[in-house]
């Protein structure tokens, strides 16, 4: 019957659904073994430096002033870091987007606690 037909598909479609969770877990997970392979030293003054710049342009364009700073001694860390830079760009962005003109966003990198 019809009915039968359509409770055997959707017993197909959630076991599809199940496996496709499971297969997307297994490729994230070596996604992140890659990844960690990847990691090298970062210079936190370096990429705040670099990501402020990238920015400077689109701060002005929305009369947003950027500031950047770094707390001496604050120390390297271990990132990809075309990643981190990736991520922290589209958070400055935001910043800037979502600020209103005459607004501040300030970007900052200090050292906290011990661990």
């Amino acid at each position: 019957s019809t009915d039968e037909v359509r409770e055997s598909m959707d017993a197909v479609d959630q076991q599809l659904q199940r496996m496709y969770r499971i297969i997307s877990g297994i490729l994230d997970t070596e996604r992140a073994r890659s990844r960690l392979a990847s990691l090298t030293t970062c210079p936190a003054e370096r990429i705040i430096a670099d990501v402020a710049e990238d920015m400077r342009l689109y701060a002005r364009e929305r009369s947003v002033a950027l500031e950047a700073s770094i707390t001496p001694g604050t120390p390297a860390m271990r990132c990809d870091i075309e990643q981190f830079e990736r991520a922290l760009g589209n958070l400055v962005e935001n910043g800037l987007k979502y600020t209103a003109a005459g607004g501040l966003v300030r970007l900052t990198a200090r050292a906290e606690g011990s661990g």
